[in-house]
């Protein structure tokens, strides 16, 4: 599924995304926030995903966030750090890296 598609579905009325694999994008959404408000993205795969600017998710445990951003996401670092998450050079919202591999409920919590 594309960051597109996870957007369209969202706005059809789907919030939950347990088990996606979340796959880059061939479209640039530079400029835009994506509100994911109410999403459920439990056991999401999101290696390599740009939740950058990112703002309002909901749940998210058991992810594996590998190479993942979130630079300048509206998210505390407690909520990418904790659930089972696996952290392994993940870009915080502030820009720093973690390296990891870090599972879930470590720093952060």
């Amino acid at each position: 599924m594309t960051p597109e598609e996870l957007v369209g579905s969202y706005l059809q009325g789907e919030r939950d995304f347990r088990g996606i694999k979340l796959i880059q994008s061939p479209f640039d959404v530079e400029g835009n926030e994506i509100d994911l408000r109410g999403s459920v993205l439990n056991h999401i795969n999101a290696t390599c995903a740009y939740f950058d600017r990112a703002i309002n998710i909901g749940a998210l445990e058991y992810a594996i966030l590998a190479d993942a951003s979130f630079q300048d996401a509206h998210i505390p670092d407690q909520l990418i750090c904790r659930g089972g998450n696996l952290i392994w050079r993940t870009i915080m919202p502030d820009g720093t890296i973690k390296l990891g591999p870090q599972c879930g409920d470590g720093e952060g919590r």
